[in-house]
């Protein structure tokens, strides 16, 4: 199947205009090719290449054919509507012609630019899902990165994209993922040095800032890279810099154009959100391979590596820190308070590690392990807690095999615990609206709809769409609708409990859990805030705001057969009813 996108993605405008032309030239040979007898394939041959220009070139050369076809088809445009008109040459069907071919192209662009936008969307979120994968599961950082890069690439077939790191001394580039750009170029750019000037990816690494060229071939950043990137068919190239949590720059994502391209918004949120996913693989990635190295150099009571030395008294149950561990932990190593508090692990141990630390020191005692490894909460002096890696060693036995003294290192691993939630965080919630997402909003509601079984409570469930929501994004922009979906998602939160559950399930569509809920109650909370988000006023860049409304489908739990799938059935086709009847309004399932 012809791939709409790549299309008009592929070819610039100057082609796509040519390849018009050529068709309506096609068609008016035929024209002479075909025997008075037959004028309606005559006729017929007209309204192909109109709507092929229409389908797979755009708007612009759909009306440029249909002009043409117009103004030098008059005779035979006229035979098929002389019983409708009723006289000859009259000009009234080449303008009707000229009307339908116009608005059956406008159709079925539109259809097809929806469909192909779906199914987008669904790649885009499979790519996003299998990067967050990657990072969460530790796979190698060349990897992860490559598979960043093609998640790029796959939304415009057009572009090609590269990772540059930079390299120990931070003044060279090194080309870490470059999955499909010439092995010839590739070669040419690895080691690129960092400055103003020497490219798009060295400059963006140099100052830290966006680097956008348009035309590679007339842009001085390229002077010395231009005849590279001719021959690499590579028009123009955006670049990115990579940024840690700290700020420090750790190398650059770029997109490249076979032909000189201004980029959009959504090509600069799409370069944005790949560097975002880039820092925290990277940075993963420098946590994994240090803490792999403090193993390595790891030594039992030796604390040149900067961690903390601790021993355990198997007897009295007593630990013993060493100054660098009460440093890590906040504690003053000659405070009389501090030293008997660091005493008693369980004293300064966050209660959801405990468990877990009992069953380890059993094991010991038990004579099963000589080694000990846990990750644990460790309360610091300012009250917050910090993730500690402890490893520790049987150093000294009873003679009945009873464990009496263990040594180990404490390393703080609070940063990699941070992006690790963080890496969650980022695979549950929506990246645009900042509530659940279809897979963690159904989770949720899983378990929930569990507990209400459980305990039989009641639970309600909200299908709720934005009304025309189309219209907003064609009238004011993509970047406005986007906004429109973050301002209902913001409204939602504030205007619901914190123990309800919002998730984005759709493009303008959202779901709802509301628990401790019964119908009664859900049809008031519905109503409350329809007439929230009614009143509403988002504000655009145009100036005027935004005024949108909302349908609400409602179903409650009446039985305790009643699942999840069945529940956002019901909630769903209320949602249906409810656009049915006029839209802006809450329709109650009928349960």
């Amino acid at each position: 199947m012809l791939n709409f996108e790549e299309m008009h993605t592929r070819l610039p405008p100057s082609y796509r205009y040519l390849i018009a032309i050529a068709l309506f030239l096609i068609a008016f040979f035929l024209r002479f090719m075909m025997a008075p007898a037959q004028e309606n394939l005559a006729y017929i041959s007209f309204y192909l290449p109109t709507l092929i220009s229409f389908y797979l070139l755009g708007t612009g050369p759909g009306i440029l054919v249909t002009i043409l076809s117009g103004i030098a088809g008059e005779y035979y445009f006229v035979k098929p509507f002389e019983v409708l008109f009723s006289a000859q040459k009259n000009y009234l069907p080449l303008i009707f012609f000229a009307l339908t071919s116009c608005l059956i192209g406008l159709i079925i662009t539109r259809l097809s630019h929806y469909s192909d936008e779906l199914k987008h969307a669904e790649v885009r979120e499979k790519f996003r899902s299998h990067v967050l994968e990657l990072i969460t599961k530790s796979a190698p950082l060349t990897n992860t990165l490559r598979a960043i890069i093609l998640w790029v690439e796959q939304e415009n077939p057009a572009t090609r994209g590269s990772i540059m790191l930079l390299n120990t001394d931070g003044k060279r580039l090194l080309a870490t993922a470059t999955p499909n750009l010439p092995g010839f170029y590739v070669a040419a750019i690895n080691n690129l040095d960092v400055g103003e000037g020497i490219g798009s990816c060295g400059t963006a690494a140099f100052t830290g800032k966006r680097v956008i060229v348009e035309d590679i071939q007339s842009h001085p950043y390229w002077h010395h890279f231009k005849e590279l990137a001719g021959q690499a068919r590579l028009g123009s190239c955006w670049s990115e810099p990579i940024r840690s949590t700290q700020g420090k720059i750790l190398g650059t994502v770029a997109i490249y154009h076979q032909y000189t391209y201004q980029p959009t918004e959504a090509n600069i949120m799409l370069i944005e959100q790949a560097a975002y996913l880039a820092s925290i693989a990277i940075e993963k990635n420098h946590s994994e391979v240090a803490l792999k190295k403090n193993e390595e150099r790891w030594r039992f009571a030796l604390e040149g590596a900067g961690d903390g030395v601790w021993e355990y008294d198997f007897k009295t149950g007593k630990t013993e820190a060493s100054p660098r561990l009460m440093e890590i932990l906040g504690l003053n190593a000659n405070l009389p308070e501090d030293i008997e508090r660091f005493h008693h692990w369980a004293a300064h141990t966050h209660p959801d590690s405990i468990t877990n630390t009992m069953m380890a020191i059993q094991a010991m005692k038990d004579n099963n392990s000589d080694r000990y490894q846990i990750e644990q909460q460790k309360l610091c002096g300012d009250g917050t807690y910090k993730w500690l890696l402890n490893r520790g060693m049987v150093i000294s036995r009873s003679s009945d095999g009873k464990p009496l003294r263990m040594i180990g290192t404490s390393t703080d691993i609070t940063e990699r615990k941070q992006l690790e939630e963080e890496l969650k965080r980022q695979a549950r919630i929506d990246f645009l609206t900042g509530v659940s997402n279809r897979r963690y909003f159904m989770e949720q509601a899983e378990q929930e709809i569990q507990r209400t079984s459980r305990y039989d409570t009641p639970l309600s469930f909200f299908m709720l769409d934005i009304d025309l929501f189309k219209q907003v994004n064609d009238t004011y922009g993509h970047k406005s609708g986007d906004i429109v979906l973050k301002r209902m998602a913001s409204v939602c939160r504030e205007t619901l409990r914190e123990i309800d559950i919002i998730g984005r399930v759709g493009g303008e569509e959202f779901a709802i859990l509301l628990p401790e809920t019964d119908k009664a109650q859900a049809a008031e909370v519905a109503e409350r805030l329809r007439s929230v988000l009614a009143d509403e006023k988002v504000p655009t860049e145009a100036g005027a705001p935004i005024q949108f409304t909302v349908s609400i489908g409602v179903a409650s739990r009446v039985s305790s057969q009643d699942n999840i799938d069945m529940l956002l059935n019901l909630a769903d086709e209320a949602l249906y009813q409810a656009k049915k009847y006029g839209r802006n309004r809450v329709y109650i399932a009928m349960q």
